[in-house]
């Protein structure tokens, strides 16, 4: 199935409107760090939803969102018990959330303790990664590109540039980081008080 958030986000919304927070709850989790976990479950849960409420299983996610808006009782009514049998979902996505928002308070945690260090070799290393990641980014849009138009006009050609794909890439998340990082700072709060990561453990399906 093609998980497309603003799809779904007309479902997702009329079921929160509907009264049945599980599901919609559940349905936006697949969007988010539980993702992993949710995610496949939706070829199942999605077509379920259209035949609780006489459509075909091959209905959009509109067409399902318009039929519950039509009669928000009625759909109530019939996806009560498709609710109930996928609370558990909602747990299981809980549960990841929470889990990777510790690991990232975590990981904030550590790189604040690295900045204090007074060894060049622990602190620096994210400021040099960081630079190398610029330089090459430096090339790429501007050095590496200029250098080409001059050679065309000289009627040269230049060899291949290096390939800086996997350190564009590199500054990309050093760059997201540094995004969590002001968030802090502008929020006033600390990442050594970042949260700890809770152990994840899954439940399992009821039996019925």
């Amino acid at each position: 199935m093609d998980l497309d958030f603003q799809s779904f986000k007309p479902l997702i919304n009329a079921l929160e409107t509907a009264g049945l927070p599980v599901l919609s709850t559940v349905l936006a989790a697949a969007f988010g760090p539980a993702g992993f976990v949710v995610g496949p479950a939706l070829g199942i849960l999605v077509p379920m939803i259209n035949r609780a409420l006489g459509l075909g299983e091959d209905a959009t996610p509109q067409q399902a969102a318009d039929a519950i808006v039509a009669d928000p009782e009625a759909a109530k009514d019939k996806l009560a018990t498709v609710q109930e049998d996928h609370s558990y979902l909602l747990q299981s996505a809980k549960q990841v959330q929470d889990f990777t928002l510790g690991a990232q308070g975590q990981q904030t945690a550590l790189l604040a303790i690295d900045a204090q260090s007074q060894s060049m070799f622990v602190r620096g290393w994210r400021p040099a990664a960081a630079w190398i990641c610029v330089t090459a980014l430096g090339l790429d849009t501007v050095v590496i590109p200029t250098a080409a138009w001059v050679a065309a006009l000289c009627g040269r050609t230049l060899p291949a540039p290096p390939d800086t794909t996997a350190l564009l890439a590199l500054l990309t998340a050093l760059l997201g980081l540094g995004a969590m990082r002001s968030f802090d700072k502008a929020k006033g709060t600390s990442p050594l008080k970042a949260p700890e990561a809770a152990p994840l453990a899954l439940p399992k399906r009821p039996a019925r």
